[in-house]
């Protein structure tokens, strides 16, 4: 910036130091030593236009749009990245999120609003002697020290303390991405969910919801994204990391009167005869409890909404009337109560008085909450929001994590720096967490995609594959010398996923490799492999080679009950041979179902005897071919001594195949036929 720019910059903000000065009450400082040189960027996690270009907005409060609801806030300019524009102040809008009022434009005489994630500040940064020596004796990573200068040079009076966690960084986060460990709200990308272990239903070709508001389990990189901390070095985020121990002076009656102004908590407790305001009663809590009380002022309106419209605070829930819980705790669905009530019934302690219980006031319930938060958390080393949601510090982490949602740290941060805003130039400890062999950086994953690259089915027309497994990539096909082309068919397991290599292929004589390869729709690639024998003269098999998809090994098994004898034949093919199906009494079969004691029998070409084998479907001990009440019964007249059960009807009532027929099996058919899991054949 040449010397004239600078100098009529300093002119202008002369002039905006009056303009601030009558701007609304609501303004944010972050005690950020403005005026400071910025640029457009497109941040990672940035919601605000496209990221080609960021909307400015005439006030805070609008993402995306071109106005907010109330018509309020309208676009007023797009600007390109890496646009230079100058910082004057932080705005929160009414549901935390910042914004930089910034100047723009010839001579950055036009104003407006622009999401925080689409700034990057440029200004210099002036090395400091000081800094850059705690910085290294804290042992902070290269790696940390761009994003921690940053902050030191908007607020000098912020101290970071590195906190070494002697975690495996991969380990920590492959532990917080297991089925419900951490979620993200089932509409959003896929990229974002998991399709890891029992995360995806993989036979019903969907995401497993973790509760009934439709959250699914985040996926492996949205959680490292959100569990490494070099992403959240900006002036709001940063307050996840704040230390939430009670210290005199680090958050005042007017830091929490300034971070409820205009939420349900910005008057007097509606308490009978309270005289008290919120604020009042959120120092005398933190005091008690020895917890900072802008953290539990914003921990109460990330539970309860900034219009207080949480049932855990109305007073009014059947059978609970009076009965207040600030914090939500115990509240979530379970016997046969929702949250809510779980949450008042919590509060009301059923004869129990610990934590100043029964919270049948709202005072009670704020101080009796923060005593249980300072004792369950805050005492017990999670003492910042990220350590509250992945613990990650104790002798069992990853247990005892205060919310589910992978972005509640991130978000209760924010309503923690509208507190903190207004502390002015006051000391601010914050807590950084060092894991053992970190990347060098994390990212959000490409939104539109999904890295399911698997097949459902595979097949080839008028054969039998062995068992197709989506999972098992390589397969044998023999064909006759005659057959001179095959068609394959393959449906890929995700819709959006391509698949190349199916349809009519042309054979030569030998072996043929065929790849069946499927892409992804975020490019990762995977490759199925059917290598097809085309017999020639002199290696036409002299005994009959049989492909089924039924395991053959002394008995025949995988047939599933009320399988017809049509289609159990069509699934066996065999090469220089012949196969018939007979029942237990040695007549042929040709209609009706495939059973338990059924037999086939495969003919070389000479029409000799090869192979005798006989069917067992677990749990059709009757040999009907389906799983009924008769076959609970023929069991259960078994283990009374009753009747007696022979051959391989025995192998067909052993259902856990310990050489025994016992209750358990009995029970393994109950459940069966009440629904509760199917036998696996």
């Amino acid at each position: 910036m040449t010397k004239k720019i600078t100098r009529k910059i300093a002119m202008y903000f002369i002039c905006v130091a009056v303009v601030v000065a009558t701007l609304p009450f609501n303004i944010i400082s972050l005690a950020i030593n403005f005026p400071l040189e910025a640029k457009i960027s497109s941040k990672s996690g940035g919601s605000t236009g496209s990221t080609s270009a960021a909307y400015i907005f005439s006030k805070a409060g609008t993402k995306g749009h071109e106005a907010d609801k109330s018509g309020t806030s309208v676009k007023v300019a797009e600007l390109a990245n890496g646009t230079k524009v100058i910082l004057t102040a932080i705005e929160a809008d009414g549901d935390g999120d910042q914004w930089y009022k910034i100047s723009y434009g010839q001579n950055f005489t036009s104003t407006g609003y622009v999401y925080y994630s689409r700034i990057t500040v440029t200004q210099q940064y002036e090395p400091d002697a000081d800094f850059e020596n705690w910085l290294n004796i804290q042992g902070f990573p290269e790696s940390y020290k761009t994003g921690l200068r940053y902050l030191h040079m908007i607020n000098p009076s912020w101290a970071f303390y590195a906190d070494k966690v002697n975690l495996e960084w991969s380990d920590a986060v492959r532990a917080e991405s297991q089925y419900g460990v951490k979620v993200v709200p089932g509409n959003s990308d896929d990229s974002w969910k998991s399709m890891d272990g029992y995360a995806y239903d993989w036979e019903n070709n969907r995401y497993r919801p973790v509760d009934s508001g439709g959250w699914v389990t985040a996926s492996y990189n949205v959680v490292g994204y959100y569990m490494d901390p070099r992403n959240f070095f900006d002036p709001t985020s940063i307050f996840m990391f704040a230390d939430q121990s009670f210290t005199d002076g680090t958050c005042t009656t007017e830091a929490v009167q300034s971070s409820v102004a205009g939420t349900f908590m910005d008057s007097v407790v509606p308490d009978p005869n309270e005289t008290r305001t919120y604020s009042q009663v959120l120092m005398e809590a933190g005091a008690n409890a020895g917890v900072n009380p802008c953290v539990l002022s914003a921990m109460i309106l990330q539970e309860q909404g900034t219009r207080g419209q949480g049932g855990c605070i109305s007073g009014t829930i059947a059978g609970y009337e009076g009965l207040y819980n600030y914090f939500n705790i115990g509240a979530y669905a379970h016997s046969g109560r929702n949250a809510v009530q779980n949450g008042v019934k919590w509060a009301g302690g059923g004869g129990d008085t610990s934590f100043n219980r029964p919270w049948n006031t709202r005072v009670r319930a704020i101080i009796g909450g923060a005593l249980w938060y300072s004792q369950y958390y805050v005492k017990a080393g999670q003492d910042t929001m990220y350590y509250k949601d992945f613990n990650v510090k104790s002798s069992k982490p990853y247990t005892h994590q205060y919310a589910t949602n992978v972005k509640d740290a991130v978000d209760k941060g924010s309503f923690l720096s509208k507190a903190y805003s207004y502390m002015g130039n006051a000391t601010v400890i914050f807590k950084i967490p060092i894991f053992n062999n970190m990347p060098e950086k994390t990212e959000l994953p490409i939104p539109a995609t999904n890295d399911n690259n698997y097949l459902s089915s595979l097949t080839v027309k008028g054969y039998v594959l062995q068992q197709f497994d989506k999972n098992k990539l390589d397969y044998e096909l023999i064909v006759p010398e005659n057959v001179e082309s095959i068609e394959i068919s393959a449906t890929p397991d995700f819709s959006g996923a391509k698949v190349e290599g199916t349809g009519v292929i042309s054979l030569s004589p030998g072996n043929n490799a065929v790849n069946i390869v499927v892409t992804a729709t975020n490019g990762s690639v995977r490759t199925y492999t059917i290598t097809i024998s085309r017999q020639t003269g002199g290696d036409t098999p002299s005994t009959p080679i049989i492909q089924t998809n039924y395991k053959i090994d002394g008995v025949i098994t995988g047939v599933n009950p009320s399988t017809d004898i049509n289609l159990f034949k069509s699934n066996i093919s065999v090469l220089s041979g012949s196969l018939k199906v007979t029942a237990n009494n040695g007549e042929e079969k040709t209609v009706g179902n495939i059973a338990t004691g059924d037999v086939i029998i495969v003919y070389d070409a000479d029409g000799k005897e090869y192979l005798t084998s006989t069917v067992v479907i677990h749990g059709d001990v009757n040999g009907d071919g389906i799983i009924d009440i008769v076959d609970l019964a023929r069991i259960k007249m078994k283990l009374l001594g009753v009747s007696e059960i022979n051959g391989v009807y025995v192998t067909a009532a052993d259902l856990y195949s310990d050489d025994k027929i016992d209750i358990s099996d009995l029970a393994r058919i109950k459940m069966h036929l009440l629904g509760v899991s199917n036998i696996i054949q």
